[in-house]
């Protein structure tokens, strides 16, 4: 494998990460900062959603994940398919959630297919489309703590 294929390897995985971990913390600016403007991000049945533009998918994904006490997403199996400034990509992920007004847990297992693109030296998403594999509402027993930013410095 050439440098900048592993460079550009390096840096998708860095956006999915980026994007898992600011869904994590709640950190919609970061989370955001992984689409580009006009990216599109959507996810099958059950949950039959669609939202259009960086604006969008933040302004949905905080609404979705504000309602839920906390919800820790994990990303597996990052499957790279790269063609020069474009890449398609399969990543596995187990989300943990739970909704106290609801009285529900979340436990899902899915897929996200997505299309990347290297736009003025940055890789984003272009498109984000997750398929659910597994749901279990059950609820979730157990203590949630609160996300606390680390300490600076």
């Amino acid at each position: 494998m050439d440098h900048q294929a592993l460079s550009d390897r390096l840096a998708i995985r860095e956006v999915i990460d980026r994007y898992s971990d600011a869904a994590t913390r709640r950190a919609w600016g970061d989370l955001g900062a992984t689409f580009h403007d006009a990216a599109v991000w959507s996810a099958g049945p059950p949950f039959n959603l669609e939202h259009r533009s960086r604006e969008a998918i933040v302004a949905g994904l905080g609404a979705g994940v504000g309602a839920l006490e906390f919800l820790v997403q994990m990303t597996h199996s990052v499957v790279i398919e790269l063609d020069g400034d474009r890449a398609t990509v399969r990543t596995v992920i187990n989300e943990v959630a739970r909704n106290p007004a609801q009285k529900s847990g979340l436990f899902l297992l899915g897929i996200y297919n997505d299309a990347l693109s290297r736009r003025n030296g940055r890789w984003g998403f272009d498109r984000r489309h997750f398929e659910p594999l597994y749901l279990d509402t059950a609820w979730i027993a157990g203590q949630a703590f609160p996300v606390v930013a680390p300490p600076p410095g």
